[in-house]
């Protein structure tokens, strides 16, 4: 039951990692044909996907917690497509 004047927080989507992809809400790392491709939202609301290639050691860095999500966007925001 829902109680007036309280606030209620939806539950926060974790991230899952396999041993070739990484998945976070709106954004992925996935290996597809020997490249792992980052796809993430640029925009809102998950309208405005871009995706681009990254290289193997920074998969395994995102990884392992030693690179963050937004430095790799960082890095490669200037080469993403609109996917």
């Amino acid at each position: 039951m829902v109680e007036f004047g309280k606030k209620i927080y939806p539950p926060k989507r974790g991230v899952q990692v396999t041993e070739t992809s990484i998945t976070g809400p709106h954004w992925s790392i996935t290996l597809v044909e020997d490249e792992y491709v980052l796809r993430y939202d640029a925009g809102h609301f998950a309208v405005a996907m871009h995706s681009v290639t990254v290289a193997e050691q920074e998969f395994q860095d995102v990884k392992s917690g030693a690179l963050s999500l937004d430095q790799l966007i960082d890095r490669h925001h200037h080469r993403a497509q609109p996917s």
